[in-house]
């Protein structure tokens, strides 16, 4: 036995009882919790108690459970308070505050900054080394571009190039966005910053012999994701110091600059973004809150550990702890899923604002506290079936309504069916009370017909699903009803479980209720989600034409403002109209525009949104009245065939901005500015994208159908192959047009696909919950004590072998097939584009590029001498979207002269793009960038992703199957093989095993046999002989112990005789007194005679073998004795998941007696009889201890204790042991002893489990 750690009397003193501790440990993790919510010191204070607590509990002492517990909450408290200092110092202090974080910033900036400038100069003097060393060699070679790339490498450098005399790059590597300004291409100035609407680039130049230059660039801040090697220093700096540097040239600096670089003038000047106090808190407030959480994270861990570890009690209370420190946790923050837990989102219909992640805690929560716990009587065994039907009836209409309403229509119409998140949610909703009523009773039988009632009941709902969703019409409200019929599936489901017996039996109760949940909710909410999408295109179809659009109005004053804003604060030009679309929010809607800078009535900057096409006498008289009313004017136009809205913004320098958005006509982006910029935003995330088709109305109809097709408010609905296609009419200033809006609908085939995927995903989250509320209980996923001999068996590793061997393949497979449909879609797209560009490729040098852009339907760059100098799109140019130089792996291939086309991958503001390039002549090509997240290209890619993880998952449950199956077959015949020669060995010499196999086995198995048949030869010589000598042995026994008794029976006549003979006076009290005695030793005989008797009863007279429910046999046996006068106590020790035992009762019985009654005598009236029982041997065996705290048995003396004849006291038969061996030999158990003198003795019985 371990020795118990000492403890000083002060500890012993003031430690905790164990209830009391814990409380304490669950306290201090709810108490950080909330403090990570409310960020409040008397949470701090709470915590920190219940850490103090929690260490001085007797649970911490001797447990690193406990002890490491202990440090992860002080842990938590310490960076919770030291955070609550800060926070609390930010509120009192913050002008001190702010002005030590930003001349802390200053001087990391500076010396950052200063070798930034040194890194250039060593960059830009290295390519000086280049041409110089060689400068004949200089060329757009392999070689050239090589040394470029490590040089720019080495420096850190964004991009170096080296130009040549007249302006075109003759070398260069790296990325650089925008045109490069004229004076750094020639080497006019060695150092510039030149700042775009997108992008702002410290240059670096020095001019080289024969008029080339070097010149290299570094990314000093961008708005957008530049690509794939790009990171602004801005961007570094800010996640490293939490400041966003501004770079500005230093006539537009504002505020006091923290860094300015001049040589000879003034080049750069450097300031900080509003530091504000909020910002600060927040940032600080989020650090401690992860510090703290990783705390809490490992407490949790460590407590739930010790809980489970020490069986302290139910292991759902960490589930419950967990559940309600996670809801009070600000995870949408923390975690940035802040879409999850938004209100906006999804809101709980009822009291309480719930979101969609507090929800899903919940229920996950909840699912883990039911799975966790063992019901003694489950509901499902004392409910009758129709009344469970009938709950079934009402339940599943109720929830999904319940659902439907709560969540928002935006939600149902961004994801198909809401979501992933959505689905598992209503899912849980509807599966955890459907599990209470399916639980059945503990009487099953496992039948064939049991088996097709849940596969029955499991096809119905899936057929009930596919029903409800093909029969959806729009406008068809879905009768609540509708959902009632699960009760059928539900009915057949729950009778075959109630007739199956498995092993995992539970888990195919879950399972089964997440089936029917996940099939009512995936077709709801997929109806749902429909529902949504025809909404939002019907309130799209109400802002078509010239009908009022207050959001536009919104947005475009919104516009004036920004942008009289910016023009005062030193923006001009495309910067200035950008960076006004930008923060006015027209960027991230669909509407078209053209927005123009406007000085004396000429065009001076636009940005191109829109194909319109503004009149010059309209635009010159508009803008003399905006010059007149100096502010700005916004008029819509019902009578304008290309004019909707139009804005005019008077600038302080007699400048005008003018913004005109024509009726609209489209829903998606117009112009390759907006597409770029925003390539999804604002559309679903799934494959529906809608299309809109105008078509003029014809007159040449009857009047009656020309009155219903000229009604706006008319819409009507119709299925064509695509989708639910409008019919409805839009008024514009040029007539009526039918308004064919299109929500395409996946094919019947990727619905399926789709809705499979669900479930199956919907079946795995299932089965881990289900893993990790067992694993809770003791059984590591699901596999409890009495099975885990199964994982070591020969089976199980012959059965994980087959799943690896045919689960490779299956992955294989999957990857190669993943990998050559991906490779087909982006085939497919460079087909697109090269067809593109074969077409506008003969006509580059006879149409203008924006012309031809819209003729081929794609957007076109052009590249001259390597650099980039048009666009279909012009914006695009002077915004710097696109790379100002051919990638140098083209350039190659091209001056190579062995290729005209070429494509790349690239990532463009953060989103795929496939780029095609064309070969014009000797140095021109033609590009044109087609995006790969969106459009019929993405479609495709998400159906093929969808197709190949539910074959995955598939292939990999199909594996499990065919690895069970096979390993079954395979070890069957060395299960039998086992099983026999098991019996064998407890005596069954008559068995006999198939020899008709037509495979190897056959051959063993007739060896088998003829190796039993020689043991039963040679058993019954070994019987015959042992026959004999028993019976003598046997004799020799009965006549010493009736030897015995005749004694004092002879003795006691003999006296009789005397005292007649004699006449005694007393001769009746002589006889009452000898009579006794004859009586019992007559008695005596007739004990010995039983004991012969029943000891040699033969085993197979007893009856056969039963499973018996072991703690019900000693609860009965121990009846007996608990009510005695004397000072025995008696403890039963039996495991919860001991296993049934074969055995006979009646005789179990009688050997629990006989083992009582020898404990019993061993204590003398005092002391404690223990009955213990585990299960054993990798669950094959239970072994039960009967240990009494007697003297014990002398060693020499233990191993005849089983003997007949054999004991200790002077008292009794001796066949008490020997009788208690030769039944529990009869069941096929074992029976043993030990004892230590002076502590007691323990028999040990090994019986066999319930098979």
């Amino acid at each position: 036995m371990s020795e118990r750690p000492r403890q000083s009397g002060l500890a012993r003193r003031f430690a905790l009882p164990l209830p009391l501790g814990w409380f304490a440990g669950w306290a201090g993790l709810l108490a950080l919790a909330l403090w990570m919510r409310n960020l409040s010191l008397p949470w701090i204070a709470a915590a920190a108690l219940a850490a103090a607590l929690w260490t001085v509990s007797r649970t911490v002492r001797g447990s690193r459970w406990g002890v490491g517990a202990a440090l992860a909450l002080w842990a938590g408290v310490l960076v919770a308070l030291v955070t609550q200092v800060r926070l609390e110092e930010i509120t009192r202090d913050w002008p001190s505050i702010r002005e030590e974080v930003r001349e802390r910033a200053a001087q990391t900036i500076g010396v950052a900054l200063d070798d930034l400038v040194q890194r250039g100069d060593r960059a830009v003097d290295g390519l000086s080394q280049l041409v110089e060393s060689e400068p004949d060699t200089i060329s757009r070679s392999a070689v050239t571009f090589a040394r470029i790339q490590a040089l720019r490498r080495e420096s850190g450098m964004s991009a170096l190039a080296i130009y040549g005399p007249d302006g075109n790059p003759v070398a260069w590597a790296g990325e650089h966005r925008g045109v490069v300004p004229e004076f750094v291409r020639r080497g006019e100035l060695d150092y510039a910053f030149h700042r775009g609407p997108l992008f702002g680039y410290l240059y670096f130049a020095h001019a080289l012999p024969a008029e080339h230059t070097a010149v290299a660039a570094v990314l000093l801040d961008s708005s957008i994701s530049p690509g794939e090697e790009s990171t602004p220093f801005a961007d570094s700096f800010a996640a490293r110091h939490g400041l966003t540097p501004r770079f500005m040239p230093p006539e537009r600096a504002e505020g006091e600059a923290v860094w300015d670089w001049a040589t000879d003038r003034r080049i750069l000047s450097v300031t900080f973004a509003a530091l504000t106090q909020e910002r600060w808190h927040a940032e600080v407030a989020e650090r401690g809150r992860w510090g703290a959480g990783a705390a809490w994270l490992v407490a949790l861990v460590l407590l739930s550990g010790g809980w489970l570890h020490r069986r302290v009690g139910f292991p759902g209370i960490p589930v419950a702890v967990a559940t309600l420190a996670l809801l009070a946790l600000p995870l949408g923050a923390m975690t940035g899923a802040g879409g999850l837990f938004s209100p906006l989102h999804f809101v709980l219909a009822g009291p309480g604002d719930i979101t969609l992640g507090e929800l899903l805690i919940l229920l996950v929560g909840i699912a883990l506290w039911i799975l966790a716990r063992t019901p003694t009587h489950p509901a499902g065994g004392r409910i009758p079936l129709w009344m469970r039907a009938v709950a079934a009836a009402c339940l599943v209409p109720v929830g999904l309504e319940l659902i439907r309403r709560s969540a928002s229509p935006g939600l149902l119409a961004a994801h198909s069916a809401g979501g992933f998140a959505l689905i598992l949610v209503s899912t849980l909703v509807l599966a955890l009370p459907l599990l209470l009523l399916l639980r059945p009773s503990s009487q099953a039988t496992h039948t064939g017909r049991s088996v097709g009632l849940l596969l029955l009941g499991s096809a119905l709902a899936a057929l009930f699903a596919t029903a409800i969703v093909l029969a959806w019409r729009p406008a068809q409200i879905l009768p609540l009803w509708a959902y009632a019929v699960w009760a059928v599936p539900f009915a057949l489901i729950s009778l075959g479980i109630s007739r199956v017996q498995v092993p995992w039996r539970a888990l195919l109760v879950w399972l089964a209720a997440g089936w029917l949940g996940g099939t009512a909710a995936a077709s709801s909410l997929w109806i749902a989600t429909l529902e949504a999408r025809i909404d939002a295109a019907e309130a799209e179809l109400a802002h078509l034409g010239t009908e009022a659009d207050p959001f536009l109005d919104y947005l475009l004053r919104q516009f004036a403002e920004r942008a009289l804003f910016l023009a005062g604060d030193g923006e001009d030009g495309v910067n200035l109209l950008y960076r006004s679309w930008v923060a006015s929010g027209l960027a991230r809607e669909g509407y078209e525009a053209r927005i123009t800078l406007w000085t004396a009535g000429i065009p001076e900057a636009e940005l191109r949104l829109s194909e319109l096409q503004l009149p010059m006498e309209m635009a010159a008289e508009m803008i003399t009245r905006a010059r007149t009313a100096e502010e700005p004017l916004l008029e819509r136009y019902t009578g304008q065939e290309s004019l909707h809205y139009i804005l005019l913004v008077p600038l302080p320098d007699d400048r005008v901005i003018s913004v005109a958005t024509p009726p609209r006509r489209r829903l998606g982006r117009a112009t390759a500015l907006a597409r770029f910029l925003h390539p999804d935003d604002a559309l679903p995330a799934d494959d529906e994208f809608e299309t809109l088709t105008l078509i003029p109305v014809s007159i040449q109809r009857g009047e009656r159908h020309v009155e219903a097709a000229t009604d706006p408010a008319y819409i009507r609905w119709t299925r064509t192959r695509s989708g639910w296609r409008s019919e409805t009419t839009v008024m514009y200033p040029a007539g009526p047009m039918h308004a064919h809006l299109l929500v395409p609908v996946a094919p019947a085939w990727l619905l399926l696909v789709r809705g499979m995927l669900a479930l199956v995903l919907i079946l795995v989250v299932y089965f881990a919950l289900w893993s990790v509320a067992r694993t809770l209980c003791g059984e590591i996923f699901g596999v409890s004590h009495a099975h885990r001999h199964w994982i070591r068996a020969f089976r199980a590793r012959l059965t994980l072998a087959l799943f690896g061997f045919f689960l490779l393949p299956t992955l294989i497979f999957g990857a190669v097939a993943y990998q050559a449909l991906s490779r087909e879609v982006v085939r497919t797209a460079a087909a697109l584009a090269r067809h593109s560009l074969e077409l506008a490729a003969p006509a580059v040098d006879v149409a203008p590029l924006p012309e031809l852009g819209m003729r081929v339907r794609a957007d076109l760059l052009l590249y001259r001498g390597g650099g980039l100098v048009g666009a279909s799109a012009p914006e695009v140019l002077d915004l710097g979207i696109f790379q100002t130089w051919l990638p140098p792996s083209v350039e190659i291939a091209f001056a190579s002269g062995e290729y005209i086309e070429q494509t790349e991958q690239r990532q463009l503001a953060g989103s795929p793009y496939l780029v095609a390039y064309r070969r014009l002549g000797e140095d021109g090509v033609l590009a044109a960038p087609i995006p790969l997240a969106s459009g019929e290209i993405a479609r495709r890619q998400r159906a093929f992703e969808d197709a190949f993880l539910l074959m995955m998952l598939l292939g990999a449950g199909l594996s499990v199957v065919l690895a069970l199956l096979v390993g079954r077959a395979l070890s069957r015949p060395i299960e039998l093989l086992s099983r026999a020669a098991a019996a064998v060995g407890a005596g069954n010499l008559r068995l006999r095993l198939p020899e008709d196999r037509p495979d190897e086995f056959g051959g063993v198995y007739r060896s088998f046999n003829r190796m039993v048949r020689r043991l039963r030869r040679a058993r019954s010589a070994e019987i015959r002989t042992a026959r004999v000598l028993a019976w003598g042995e046997m004799a020799r026994q009965v006549a010493h112990e009736i030897k015995n008794p005749l004694t004092p029976i002879k003795l006691s006549v003999q006296h009789l005789r005397r005292a007649y003979a004699d006449g005694r006076a007393d001769f009746s009290q002589i006889l009452d007194r000898n009579v006794d005695a004859i009586l019992q030793e007559i008695d005596r005989l007739g004990e010995i005679a039983r004991a012969f008797a029943r000891f040699g009863t033969p085993r197979a007279s007893s009856g056969t073998l039963e499973t018996l429910d072991l703690q019900r046999v000693v609860d009965e046996t121990l009846v007996l004795y608990r009510g005695g006068k004397d000072e025995i106590r008696y403890t039963v020790a039996i495991a919860p998941d001991t296993p049934r035992v074969m055995g006979r009762e009646g005789e179990l019985k009688e050997v629990l007696l006989n083992l009582l009654e020898n404990a019993r005598e061993a204590l003398d009236g005092a002391g404690e009889i223990r009955i213990a029982a585990d299960p054993v041997g990798g669950g094959e065996w239970v072994r039960i201890d009967l240990s009494d705290t007697g003297a014990g048995i002398p060693p020499e003396l233990l191993p005849r204790i089983f003997e007949p004849q054999f004991s200790t006291r002077s008292s009794g038969t001796g066949l008490g042991l020997a009788i208690v061996r030769r039944l529990v030999e009869s069941w096929g158990g074992e029976v043993s002893a030990s004892s230590r003198p002076g502590e007691g003795a323990t028999i040990h019985l090994r019986l066999r489990v319930e098979s």
